[in-house]
């Protein structure tokens, strides 16, 4: 065990004082011949507070103890064997406690700022319950770790500590104090630099300091390991609807929503609903953002000006909208489908709406018998085909727009069932294509954009002149009905065809006096997109709003330039320094598809967005806050690989010394001087 602790007594002489029963030893008491008492050969039997104490009459065994001793004896080996599996317990349930925590909170990260499942309980309560219990947790830590001291100091003499020194630094807990590492370190210092002979601990101090001061690191690092966070989890609760649903979608006018498809698609937005609508991706699509589909156009745009070509399928976009909401929601919910797929082309091969040669030499094919010889801008309305040159601001500039949808059918919506024509059971498939012809005009300096399209393949030179020409085609298919809307990978499921109400069945009690433009009927999304470019009146003979002498910036190529982020420039006008005049950037193939996709888009999107609102469904729900946990700065499987070590070491010598007796409860120094007062005498 050691020697020389308690030290020899020599008698009462030794003693030079006691106070309140407390020997004083003299200093010099050290220096005699060292004892070879040991812990282990003394009576360990009786003790009423809960650990075993030497009796204080005997130095050997009881042969035949008394029955009051064994029923002493007996109580404090209960008490032994209650107090040794609370040290094993606690270590365990702390474990159990983090464990709990980084699996059901850190481990299942939010999606798209929605919490899948929920939790058992709020977050924020189990946050402060670990950080209160880690506050406690390093005092029972001292608690057990100090009984386990006392068993090993009486039952295991190769650990204990062996000299005067060694057992002092272990009084009041030494192995959980600053103050003490700090002179463990200066001893240790002394031995392994200087050579001095090794004064410091035993192995069992170390055993103790290094468990102690493992947790003391990890109950701060568990703490960084966990941030608290505002999150989203579905609930029950019925949203309510802003705009149309099946029942008033067809209750609008055509102008409507193409005016509002102009004005968002001119602003440079992102092409996505009003927030918190977004467009829903086909179920199974990854990592789908709230701006879906400007992702997609702008992902082309960069795949063309790459050069790179891409196949039919992969310039395809499908999406659903749903209806215009003031939160997110989740369920069933009437909306409108759309495929969009557009590609720039060379005008001399794959158009096929219009044939031209060049501006002043076009034909729109099909049934519409429009060409360029007989179109006049002032009775465009009538047939999906416009046409107008723009001169202005740099650039001048002829286009071309012929869409494959009949617009004469006035009164008469494409998504509805009871229309006369025009009536859809299918989605609706067609086409809309856009030919441009540019040149810059004497004066101004073509911008890099014009030059790099005398390179590319797809534009076309007009009789080896300035005048550039190119084509966009845009394939479009389009439905309206029911689909499954998931809040958290924001894609849709389960579309069913429904169509809309039909919005004019109660006209014959207005009358027949009202112009044909204000009836209600929406048309096919390829003609809501063409009244957008071409600003005319669908199925009404008149001139477009935006014509041969209105402002140029009403204009579709304009506008273009505005949905894609042109930025004009101040330009030098000929050789003089003081004429100078606004001129925009010129359309290249790259730009006008990215236009024409963000075209569609914000067709889709003004499908759903406008028109009578204040509806609810009972299996269209909202999204409720909640509190979460999720990973912090530090690493949880760190953490918890350091809890799982420390838990180890902390319970596996509990477990070795369970029901071993104990002579004090705690190696207080108060203890320790009162058993060597009451030893002396024996000694």
């Amino acid at each position: 065990m050691f020697s020389g602790w308690p030290p020899r007594s020599a008698g009462a002489e030794q003693v030079i004082g006691r106070q309140d029963g407390v020997p004083r030893f003299d200093d010099e008491q050290t220096k005699n011949e060292q004892s070879s008492f040991d812990l282990s050969r003394t009576n360990t039997l009786t003790d009423t507070k809960g650990y075993a104490q030497v009796s204080l009459k005997t130095s050997e065994l009881c042969e035949h103890p008394s029955r009051g001793a064994q029923a002493q004896s007996l109580k404090s080996k209960r008490r032994i064997a209650a107090l040794s599996t609370l040290a094993i317990l606690w270590p365990i349930l702390a474990l159990f406690l983090y464990a709990f925590i980084a699996l059901d909170y850190l481990r299942r990260d939010q999606k798209n700022g929605i919490l899948v499942g929920g939790h058992t309980i709020d977050a924020k309560v189990v946050f402060y319950a670990w950080l209160m219990f880690s506050i406690f947790f390093l005092e029972w830590l001292k608690t057990s770790l100090a009984w386990f001291e006392a068993a090993v100091i009486l039952n295991n003499p190769s650990w204990a500590p062996s000299t005067e020194r060694q057992f002092v630094q272990h009084l009041d807990r030494g192995w959980a104090s600053i103050g003490s590492w700090w002179r463990v370190a200066r001893l240790s210092y002394r031995h392994l630099v200087k050579r001095e002979p090794w004064q410091g601990p035993a192995a069992l101090w170390w055993y103790l300091a290094g468990t102690y001061l493992l947790f003391s690191i990890t109950a701060p690092l568990a703490g960084l390991s966990m941030d608290q966070r505002k999150g989203l989890e579905l609930s029950d609760r019925p949203v309510v609807i802003l705009g149309v649903n099946e029942t008033t979608f067809d209750v609008r006018t055509n102008d409507a929503v193409s005016g509002l498809v102009s004005n968002n698609w001119r602003s440079g937005r992102i092409t996505t609903p009003n927030s918190p609508a977004i467009f829903y991706a086909p179920e199974g699509t990854k990592n789908v953002s709230s701006s879906f589909f400007e992702d997609f156009a702008q992902n082309m745009y960069q795949t063309d000006l790459a050069g790179n070509k891409s196949s039919p399928a992969n310039r395809t976009v499908k999406f659903f909208t749903g209806p215009p909401v003031a939160e997110r929601v989740n369920g069933r919910a009437w909306g409108f489908l759309s495929t969009v797929s557009c590609s720039a082309l060379n005008l001399q091969n794959g158009m096929k709406l219009i044939n031209a040669t060049g501006p002043n030499n076009w034909t729109a094919t099909g049934p519409w018998g429009v060409s360029s010889e007989g179109f006049s801008v002032n009775s465009a309305g009538l047939a999906p085909v416009f046409a107008i040159t723009d001169s202005s601001f740099g650039i001048d500039a002829t286009y071309v727009i012929a869409s494959d949808r009949d617009i004469t059918a006035v009164g008469n919506g494409d998504y509805v069932e009871l229309s006369t024509s025009n009536t859809t059971k299918q989605a609706i498939k067609g086409a809309l294509e856009i030919a441009v012809w540019q040149s810059v005009p004497v004066g101004f300096t073509p911008d890099d954009g014009f030059k790099n399209m005398t390179l590319n393949p797809l534009v076309t030179s007009l009789k080896n002149s300035s005048v550039l020409g190119y084509g966009v085609r845009c394939m479009v298919e389009s439905d309206v009905g029911y689909a499954n809307l998931d809040a958290v990978t924001r894609t849709y499921s389960d579309f069913v065809h429904r169509a809309a109400g039909f919005g004019t069945q109660d006209l014959t009690t207005i009358g027949s006096n009202i112009p044909s433009f204000q009836f209600p009927g929406i048309f096919a999304m390829q003609s809501i997109a063409f009244q957008a470019l071409s600003t005319t009146f669908l199925g009404f003979l008149a001139p477009p709003t935006c014509g041969q002498f209105s402002d140029t910036t009403c204009k579709a190529f304009y506008g273009a330039n505005l949905a894609t982020g042109g930025v004009p420039r101040i330009s030098e006008v000929g050789d003089s320094q003081f004429a100078k005049a606004l001129q925009i950037p010129s359309m290249t193939p790259e730009r006008m598809t990215l236009a024409m996709y963000k075209l569609f888009g914000e067709t889709a999107s003004a499908m759903m967005d406008i028109g009578p609102g204040n509806w609810t469904r009972s299996d269209l729900r909202g999204l409720d806050p909640v509190n979460d946990l999720v990973p912090g700065s530090i690493s949880w499987q760190l953490v918890l690989v350091l809890l799982s070590l420390w838990t180890v070491l902390s319970t596996l010598p509990h477990m070795l010394t369970f029901s071993q007796p104990r002579w004090s409860q705690t190696l207080e120094a108060y203890a320790i001087m009162r058993f060597g007062a009451d030893w002396r005498d024996t000694l």
